[in-house]
């Protein structure tokens, strides 16, 4: 009887021992690299917003489908991947009469915090992916954590010919992953 007690403790043990696969360290490309400061951070399933101050955002989306970022150092050239990395760069200025609702949790919040938006759409630059835990070790919807670096990002102002440039953004450690119900 005890021998049966010993086995199946020693089991346990063996299997309550198991880690998964995950990043406990940044990869090179990360691991000098100072996040930038930021005002605001939400993310959401495939998408991040990062509220640079109170009239900039910068919001990343990418299609996990056909992009599948590693634990360690991904370079993505943004022009190579027009429909599957989504860099948009968003300016507000104040307006009174306007309502606006938050990207993940659709709350209306007043106009005081967003105001006129302008879009500018990414048409270049480089995007640096590491994440905490590959997508074919997590469960469905289960959270990871994701750091990215955009590198000369050249936005392009909608329905115009303007043009900007950002030259760098650092995220790290956003938590992503979450199912919206």
């Amino acid at each position: 009887m005890s021998w049966i007690f010993n086995l199946l403790f020693i089991t346990m043990v063996i299997t309550g021992c198991k880690k998964e696969k995950e990043q406990t360290h940044y990869p090179d490309c990360f691991d000098k690299l100072t996040a930038t400061s930021f005002t605001g951070l939400e993310s959401c399933s495939n998408t991040i917003t990062f509220n640079m101050s109170a009239s900039q955002t910068v919001i990343i989306s990418y299609n996990d489908s056909h992009i599948d970022f590693k634990s360690g150092c991904n370079k993505y050239n943004l022009a190579d991947y027009p429909f599957d990395i989504i860099v948009s760069y968003y300016t507000y200025e104040y307006s009174p009469d306007s309502v606006y609702f938050g990207y993940c949790d659709g709350v209306a919040y007043p106009p005081e915090l967003y105001g006129v938006k302008t879009k500018w759409k990414a048409v270049s630059g480089t995007l640096t992916a590491a994440v905490s835990k590959e997508k074919s070790l997590r469960e469905d919807c289960e959270p990871f954590k994701i750091s990215l670096c955009l590198e000369n990002i050249k936005f392009i102002k909608e329905n115009s010919a303007s043009d900007t440039t950002l030259n760098s953004l650092v995220i790290k450690d956003a938590v992503m992953g979450m199912c919206i119900l």
